[in-house]
Order: C-alpha cells, then sequence, then structure tokens
C-alpha cells in the first residue's frame, strides 16, 4: 500500500467541497416479504447457524449477522434465483419438436399427425408427443440415437414451424 501511495489520489469529501450540507439519513421500517421471512426463518433454524451463536466467536456472530442483512436487503442476494427467461432454453427443449419429426421420418406424416408435436409431457422413462388423441412414444433409446447422430443432419422443415439447433 505504500508503495501505490504516491500513484492514488485520494481526496475528501470535505477538502473538494466546502458548500455541501451534512448527509441526513432516514430510517423507513417496513415488513418483511414472505420469500424474505421464509429466507430469514429458515436461516435461524438451521443447526449450524444456531451452534454458531452458541459458540460465542465473534467472527462468526458477524457472518451470521451479516447473512441475515443479505436477506433482509434482499432475498436474491441470501439465495440467488436462476435467470428464467422465455429466450433462454434448454438444448433439449430447442431440438425435441425437430428430433421427433426426425424419428417419424420413416412414416407418414398424415398418419402421424406431427403438427402439434410442440404438446411434449415427460412420463416415466419416455417422452410422448400427443397429437389428437394420437401417442408416439419416444423411449430414452431413441433419444440417445438421435443425441448421438452427427450435426450435419438436415434440420427438418415443416410449413408453419421454424426448427433451429442450440449453439455448441
Amino acid at each position: 500500500l505504500q508503495v501505490l501511495r504516491p500513484f492514488i489520489l485520494r481526496r475528501l469529501k470535505s477538502d473538494v467541497e466546502k458548500q455541501l450540507p451534512e448527509k441526513t439519513e432516514y430510517i423507513i421500517k417496513c415488513p418483511l416479504s414472505k420469500r424474505q421471512r421464509c429466507l430469514y426463518d429458515d436461516f435461524m433454524s438451521r443447526r449450524s447457524t444456531r451452534e454458531n451463536l452458541r459458540s460465542g466467536s465473534v467472527m462468526s456472530v458477524l457472518n451470521i449477522v451479516m447473512q441475515l442483512r443479505k436477506c433482509c436487503n434482499h432475498p436474491n442476494l441470501f439465495e440467488p434465483r436462476p435467470i428464467l427467461s422465455p429466450f433462454v432454453m434448454q438444448p433439449l427443449t430447442i431440438i425435441l419438436p425437430g428430433m421427433l419429426l426426425n424419428i417419424c421420418q420413416g412414416k407418414d406424416l398424415e398418419e402421424t399427425n406431427v403438427l402439434d408435436l410442440f404438446k411434449i409431457s415427460p412420463s416415466c422413462d419416455s417422452l410422448f408427443a400427443y397429437s389428437e388423441g394420437h401417442r408416439l412414444a419416444m423411449n430414452e433409446q431413441m433419444l440417445k440415437d438421435y443425441l448421438s447422430t452427427p450435426v450435419d443432419v438436415p434440420i427438418p422443415k415443416l410449413k408453419g414451424f421454424h426448427f433451429s439447433r442450440p449453439p455448441p
């Protein structure tokens, strides 16, 4: 720090501006939200928190106070939520309609009625594509076979639908 001191300009507010008024603080008390209350209670009920409080160590108590402060200021500081966006999808979600079309490729499209393949529901070990009462079973082996195919397989084309591959 002593080496860097000549290169760092540190000025105080009192040195720069003499006309500034004193800082005023307002403390407004408000209740915790449901999520904040749940996180707060969960953190306080943990065995490790209770043990740290019983130990009486100054650093562990200060750490607990800091965690509770983060919980009260904004719950995402304490426990971040994953970012959910309609533009960010899992790769399987993006390629599943095209994958089902490729699996059905050998069959007559009129017979399987694949225009409604977006109604996907997970069930046990299989994925099913429902289409007006018809059910196309897709087992885990079919899924693995498709995912192991080379990337240069052409993307299926179907009028009214746009399929694309996820970025690598």
